[in-house]
């Protein structure tokens, strides 16, 4: 009987070889199927949340509701797979839909998507905020940020003109089309005020920059979009003080003794018996934000105090598991605002209505994500 032969180690060598040579042309195709795949499901999401979004703003203008129309209204997102999502509409009620990623959709974001056309892109990295815009002070277990310097606007460019032109007429009560063609096309400006001079005394605030057509850079601060940093001058950042991000905060470019009280939280030099300490003056009511558009809270961050972005422009804020406290009125007067609460603190109106300053009924909590009803404000 013959004996058969198996295969040799060569033989066995050259069946490797050509299986790798296959795997390597093959892997390329395949990632790039499962990359196609996660960039169509996003732009579908972004779609179908414009295309609701207009349904519910139709809705909501027979219905004389001024309400701001968020994307957990119209649609139900898996909060492991999507984060921070935001809603425009323009004056004709065309909704374009921002939605970032995460999950099995990380690193990718869809901007401007609409419901005919939504392209995913890849998300640029989140870069902090420099150290030097930050003031801190010493606490237990690291530092507390007790301010923040945004800047001044040293440039606005128009981005789109239509857009800038329909704003300031929408906006402005008695500018007519030629005035707001001047503003939005020129350096000129009218009636004694320039489209720059407009941005910089906040009459054009920093959420409506882009229903404005506008772009606005910052110079000596650090911008309206915040990262803040874990760490500064090698010590962590453990919580946020109170006020921080307010114009009562204390900001690098004040001493602590500057006596402008009107717009920044102060300190004077008061004697006793022993020694000169510092006391601290509360600044004038009402208490005014920055108009800080995002805010990116680092893990480290134990304690958020007292009215520590009271009357800011924030839309999407993440509590991380770290946090353990929140002071009230941490988000007053962010009307537009959705938290997503990762930490221990209950996700109860009791306790959310005290953060946020409204009552109860225009608390909205769905899972661990909380927001308002603007409908139901002063109420």
């Amino acid at each position: 009987m013959k004996k058969k032969k198996g295969f040799t180690l060569v033989e066995l060598l050259a069946v490797i070889v050509i299986l790798a040579v296959i795997l390597i042309i093959a892997m390329p195709k395949i990632s790039d199927v499962i990359k196609n795949s996660k960039e169509s499901s996003l732009e579908t999401t972004a779609k179908l949340i414009a295309s609701q979004a207009e349904k519910k703003y139709t809705e909501n203008q027979v219905l004389d509701n001024s309400s701001t129309i968020k994307c957990s209204d119209v649609v139900k997102l898996n909060e492991n797979d999507y984060g921070p999502c935001k809603i425009t509409f323009d004056d004709k009620g065309n909704a374009k839909v921002s939605i970032v990623g995460k999950g099995k959709f990380a690193g990718l974001q869809v901007v401007d998507g609409t419901k005919d056309s939504a392209k995913a892109s890849v998300k640029e990295d989140v870069v902090e905020t420099a150290a030097k815009y930050f003031s801190y002070e010493e606490v237990e277990g690291g530092i507390s940020i007790i301010g923040y310097q945004k800047g001044v606007v040293s440039n606005v460019e128009v981005k789109d003109a239509n857009k800038c032109k329909s704003y300031l007429q929408s906006k402005f009560t008695g500018l007519n089309e030629g005035q707001a063609t001047t503003l939005c096309t020129t350096n000129q400006a009218v009636d004694g005020l320039t489209l720059q001079q407009a941005v910089s005394k906040e009459r054009i605030p920093s959420s409506d920059y882009e229903t404005a057509g506008l772009k606005v850079t910052y110079e000596n601060g650090g911008g309206t979009d915040v990262v803040i940093p874990s760490q500064i001058d090698g010590k962590t950042v453990v919580a946020i003080g109170d006020y921080a991000f307010t114009k009562r905060g204390v900001i690098p470019t004040l001493t602590a003794y500057n006596n402008d009280y009107n717009d920044y939280k102060v300190s004077l030099l008061s004697y006793n018996s022993n020694n000169y300490v510092i006391k601290s003056l509360s600044a004038p009511a009402p208490i005014e934000g920055l108009g800080i558009t995002s805010v990116v809270i680092p893990n480290t961050v134990i304690s958020i105090g007292r009215n520590a972005f009271e009357g800011n422009d924030l839309t999407s804020v993440t509590i991380s598991s770290s946090v353990t406290s929140i002071d009230d009125y941490a988000f007053k007067n962010n009307p537009n605002i959705v938290i997503t609460n990762n930490s221990g603190i209950e996700n109860t109106k009791v306790v959310w209505e005290n953060i946020v300053d409204v009552m109860s009924d225009a608390v909205i909590i769905n899972n661990n994500v909380i927001s308002i009803d603007s409908s139901k404000l002063g109420n």
